[in-house]
Parts: C-alpha cells; structure tokens; sequence
C-alpha cells in the first residue's frame, strides 16, 4: 500500500513524488506485488498516471490480480474527467494511460452543491483573489470546507471555556473535546455531527473508468 500505517496487514512505502520517477515507482511496485494484491495510492493524478503506466509495464493490470485504489486530495474536476491525458505525452502514450486507468477506483471528495458550501467557496475565491492577490485558480472542496469546520468548531469550544472565566489552567484538551464530541455543530454544508469517540460522516464519491468521455 502507498500510504496509510503500517500493522500485520497494511505495508506503508512512503514516495517524495517530486523527486520520483517511473524507476522509482517500479521499484515500489514490484516490492509492493510480492506482498499487496490491493493498493492504494494517495497522489496527483499527474503522478497516478505514470504509477498505473508502470504497473502496465509490470504486467501488474492484464489479469485483475491487482486492484488500485486512488484517494484523490489534488485534482480540479476537469482533472478528474480525463485525468490519463498529457500535454507533453504522445497520442499512443495517453491512450495507453487511458487503457491503464481502466484498473483503478478513485475516491474523492464528494461534490457538494448546496447554497452553503457555494457561498463559502466563493468568499474563499474572494479572499484569494482580493486579499491575497493570487491570480491562481484554486481549489474549494469539502476537504478544504471540513478544515474550515474544524478550526470555527474549535476555536468556538475554546471561546466558551473562556467566557466562562476558566483560568490558563483549566483551559485543556480533555475539556475542549468535551465540548465537541458527542454533538451537533453548524458546519459550511450543514449540520455537523461528532459521535463520543471523536467521528464525523463524511461523504465521498468512489468513481470508475466511463469509457464514454
């Protein structure tokens, strides 16, 4: 597996994907083969494309042996359309990709459309833009709204034990916590519900190979 803990059945084989290359990720794949028949893979889709391209090469996507999984925190939807084309590729080279991408399973961040979320997104693409002067396109997905929960949750939690004229000492994370967990808090797509051991729900989408587009 390329990312995640290391236990009796997860291995963890950490990459730096600006300093790899396809020998890098062969290397990876086949140590990966003699012990995984699942894996996944946590990285830009530029970097996904030439991973799955290297398992092609190993022969690692003929059979079905092997399954891939791809969490994806990077990508812009149209990114996601067609994520096996590369500019700087040949016509055979993405067409290849595009055959190799068959083998994969993205999952990734839910598209959430409601008046909350669109409301945040755009007041983030103000701040970028006006108060950052960033001339960038960026990206506003639920990852980046459930950041922005988590921080106005928090600092809300952390406002109350103040209000309450908590010393500096009383102020600890056991008491913050429990004014977190096990409730309902208002989040940018709605109500945001914590359980007792500290979970939330989150949505995401788990999206395969359309042949079509």
């Amino acid at each position: 597996m390329l990312g995640g803990l290391k236990n009796g059945n997860i291995s963890h084989i950490p990459f730096d994907a600006d300093k790899s290359n396809r020998s890098t990720y062969a290397n990876i794949l086949e140590k990966t083969s003699t012990q995984s028949r699942v894996i996944v893979v946590c990285a830009p889709s530029t970097v996904l494309r030439d991973i799955l391209l290297t398992a092609d090469d190993l022969g690692m996507l003929s059979d079905g042996e092997y399954v891939f999984f791809n969490v994806d925190l990077f990508s812009t939807d149209s990114k996601l359309v067609q994520p096996w084309i590369s500019e700087t590729a040949t016509s055979e080279e993405n067409e290849k990709a595009k055959h190799a991408f068959k083998a994969v399973l993205t999952i990734s961040a839910f598209s959430n459309t409601n008046e909350g979320f669109d409301n945040f997104r755009r007041k983030v693409e103000n701040v970028s833009k006006n108060f950052l002067n960033n001339s960038q396109e960026i990206l506003v997905n639920s990852f980046v709204a459930n950041f922005f929960d988590a921080l106005m949750v928090y600092g809300k939690s952390l406002a109350e034990i103040v209000g309450n004229g908590r010393l500096k000492s009383g102020i600890t994370g056991n008491r913050i916590t429990e004014l977190i967990w096990n409730q309902t808090h208002r989040g940018v797509m709605g109500n945001l519900s914590i359980d007792s051991n500290g979970d939330s729900k989150t949505d995401f989408s788990l999206l395969d190979f359309n042949s079509e587009k």
